[in-house]
């Protein structure tokens, strides 16, 4: 029952998002309907079929209940809103396009139809797709640029491997290939490594998780605009119980040398970062940008 809920939940959120981010689909609900409800339907086998498939499958989809199935049948793996890949929304359009422009020509209106078509489509978005540019990934673009700054001052005839949040290990491992990274995306993506067959312990999990969870409190303390938890309290509520040392200890035995940590948390855990890298005889130097320090380890 547990895991029918939660498909229910995701297409009736779901709906809503893609009907949000693809504009285009009303179109295809509004040549459903006209079809539907004058007597001028396809004339030709290929297209009532067309019709008759459209109106089908977007009734599943609309239609909570029935979109859980349609997901069962995409064995699962995909969100809600791929299931619309099933729905023919380029033909569709592209028929109903074709047969009014037809129409309009039939009437001596051919220019008329055509500048009406290309204002709706117009109206309907950058190809149904809203392009939205957070706050959030420009702070985080700016955040990257300067620890990337930072790091190439650094020896770089080394290897470097890099842990930090997750949002700056994507930028920086696509900004310069020359870094690794002591994870990957499919480490916070679980689509991207569903057929890897090399999971991540559960040690690099919990690390995963311990970092993911401190940014987030930082960036919540920073938009409420009042001081952090106490450490200890965060690490008491987001840890598992597992000291940070753990943690440390866990992404350098996989062969991080390069940490980048929010400054708020590294500034609780400097001590400990210069013990662990004394005990494996590591020397140690740090950067600092605005919302990060760096720890190169070498």
């Amino acid at each position: 029952m547990n895991r029918v809920r939660v498909y229910l939940e995701a297409a009736i959120q779901g709906l809503g998002r893609y009907f949000e981010e693809n504009k285009l689909v009303v179109l295809v609900l509004a040549l459903l309907l006209a079809w539907w409800l004058t007597e001028k339907k396809p004339e030709n086998t290929r297209g009532k079929t067309l019709l008759f498939y459209t109106l089908g499958m977007t009734l599943l989809l609309v239609f909570p209940v029935s979109a859980i199935f349609v997901m069962l049948y995409q064995t699962s793996f995909y969100d809600y809103e791929w299931a619309w890949s099933m729905v023919p929304v380029t033909a569709v359009i592209a028929y109903g396009a074709t047969v009014l422009v037809e129409r309009f020509a039939q009437k001596g209106k051919l220019l008329l139809g055509v500048l009406g078509i290309a204002a709706v489509m117009c109206l309907c978005g950058n190809q149904g797709t809203i392009a939205i540019v957070e706050t959030e990934a420009a702070t985080a673009q700016k955040d990257t640029g300067a620890i990337l700054q930072e790091i190439t001052n650094f020896d770089r005839t080394k290897q470097r491997v890099l842990w930090a949040p997750e949002n700056i290990m994507e930028q920086i491992r696509r900004l310069d290939g020359e870094f690794l990274l002591v994870y990957g995306r499919d480490m916070w993506d679980t689509k991207a490594g569903a057929y890897d067959y090399e999971a991540y312990s559960e040690e690099l999990t919990n690390a995963y998780i311990w970092l993911k969870n401190m940014e987030q409190q930082v960036k919540l303390a920073t938009i409420m605009a009042e001081p952090m938890k106490s450490f200890q309290t965060l690490c008491e509520e987001e840890d598992l119980n597992r000291p940070v040392e753990t943690h440390l200890n866990t992404v350098l035995d996989a062969g991080a040398n390069v940490l980048v940590l929010p400054n708020l948390v590294a500034e609780h855990i400097e001590d400990k970062i210069a013990r662990l890298a004394q005990e494996k005889q590591l020397e140690l130097h740090s950067a600092y940008t605005e919302n990060y320090i760096i720890y190169l380890l070498e």
